[in-house]
């Protein structure tokens, strides 16, 4: 198997990665060239865009600053969640019934997007709906799942509330009190669906070049040296791209590409921990029978999936550092523990990795363009729900640069991205904001 350049991974290197033949690099931009479309960023987002445009006959162009699904699209758990009660409350009094109404409405269309991709271009990546389950850490959130299912029941979307007494029916995670179910939801090999999703993409004529970071976007000049009210100028190393317009899709890893992103989302540190197979006995052991995803109650919270090859990936323990905590990983192995107690002291872990998630003040993506730089498009902030949120925002920003336009009732696009209050002051105040997560979920 051929793995990424060296050079280009990260201390740890993703399970998905790992079970992905990576073949050779895609060439690097060492020329100028001429496009309709220039999408920046070689993941969901991006390929998704990539993808809904060519088929439109848009001429489109990707650059990767690393490798395809370098990214969170390589990086996350997989998991393709559709409906999420602990937030209920939170959305009908933001966005109104009518309006939480259609946030679930794109909850459903993000795992059908992913689903429909997968099934018309034959991409195989483990695609499973079995469903994710909401699992409550403590008693005091029982309540809230309980009125959601009832809720959510109500506007006619399925779902189910399970006791403890019934959730031990679905698995043996004694330390969980109830759980909600949503049966719509799904989960995939992320890297595989990454990859398949790139090799479409390319197989309708869209260059994809890798290792070719931006440096630079600017309007284009005319001729006469004003700006050109469409044109825009994307500068890499190596050369440059004039477009019509362009899609900034890089998410938790935009870095300083324009000074508009600067403080307006959190490059919030995900850890991630992937088992060895678990043997027949051990899987029996936890009772996992549904195969759904499950993710738990807590702010900083724990997520997690069976794979297709019986291994368990367990995430969570999001850090606001700047570097990697290694001691992240030792708490997610004893985590799992405490969760399926019978696997206590008979784990074996595989793969340890971490990536970075575009997290927003309010928790919500937007979808909009640059009020300097009106060519440029932007989809970001997915909170740590991209997977298939990202591949439905690339076709909403497909759809919109073709001018239809025709998302433009997505309740989360209802105000504008703020900045986080005090960001320059983040290394004070995210150790203590922090502390705050842990305190409450301790209660």
């Amino acid at each position: 198997m051929s793995l990424p350049d060296p050079n280009l991974a990260t201390e740890r290197l993703p399970l998905w990665w790992d079970q992905v033949e990576w073949g050779e690099p895609g060439p690097r931009l060492e020329t100028s060239l001429e496009t309709d479309v220039a999408v920046i960023g070689g993941g969901y987002t991006g390929l998704s865009a990539a993808y809904h445009l060519a088929r439109e006959g848009v001429k489109v162009v990707v650059l990767e600053s690393e490798r395809i699904g370098f990214g969170a699209s390589g990086r996350n758990g997989g998991i393709i969640g559709a409906l999420h009660p602990g937030r209920f409350k939170r959305e009908m009094r933001r966005f109104g019934v009518e309006g939480f109404r259609r946030a679930c409405e794109i909850g459903r269309e993000s795992v059908q997007i992913v689903e429909d991709l997968v099934r018309e271009n034959r991409i195989e990546c483990d695609y499973e709906r079995s469903g994710e389950m909401c699992l409550a850490h403590s008693r005091r959130h029982l309540p809230t799942l309980k009125e959601s299912a009832r809720v959510l029941s109500d506007l006619g979307y399925p779902c189910e509330y399970f006791d403890q007494a019934a959730l031990r029916e679905q698995m043996n995670a004694p330390s969980y009190f109830g759980g909600f179910l949503d049966p719509q939801s799904a989960h995939v090999h992320p890297g595989k669906y990454v990859h398949g999703l790139g090799s479409v993409v390319r197989s309708l004529g869209v260059p994809i070049y890798e290792r070719s970071s931006v440096s630079s976007i600017a309007a284009a000049r005319s001729r006469g040296g004003g700006r050109n009210a469409r044109g825009i100028v994307i500068r890499t190393e190596g050369g440059e791209i004039r477009a019509h317009e362009a899609i900034v899709a890089t998410n938790g890893y935009t870095g300083n590409l324009h000074r508009f992103f600067e403080g307006r989302y959190y490059p919030l540190r995900s850890y991630v921990v992937a088992t060895e197979p678990l043997s027949d006995a051990d899987w029996e052991s936890i009772g996992w029978k549904s195969r759904c995803s499950c993710y738990d109650t807590k702010i900083m919270l724990y997520y997690f999936r069976p794979t297709h090859d019986r291994r368990i990936v367990f995430g969570g323990r999001a850090d606001y550092g700047e570097w990697e905590n290694r001691g992240m990983y030792d708490q997610l192995e004893e985590a799992i523990g405490w969760v399926f107690p019978s696997l206590r002291g008979r784990l074996r872990i595989s793969h340890r990795w971490y990536g970075l998630l575009g997290y927003t003040f309010d928790r919500s993506p937007r979808i909009d363009r640059l009020k300097d730089l009106p060519q440029v498009w932007y989809s970001m902030g997915y909170s740590g729900h991209g997977v298939g949120v990202a591949t439905l925002c690339g076709k909403i920003l497909a759809g919109n640069l073709l001018g239809r336009h025709d998302y433009d009732d997505v309740p989360f696009n209802r105000s504008p991205l703020r900045r986080f209050p005090l960001y320059s002051l983040r290394k004070l105040t995210a150790p203590a904001y922090l502390a705050y997560c842990r305190l409450q979920d301790a209660l």
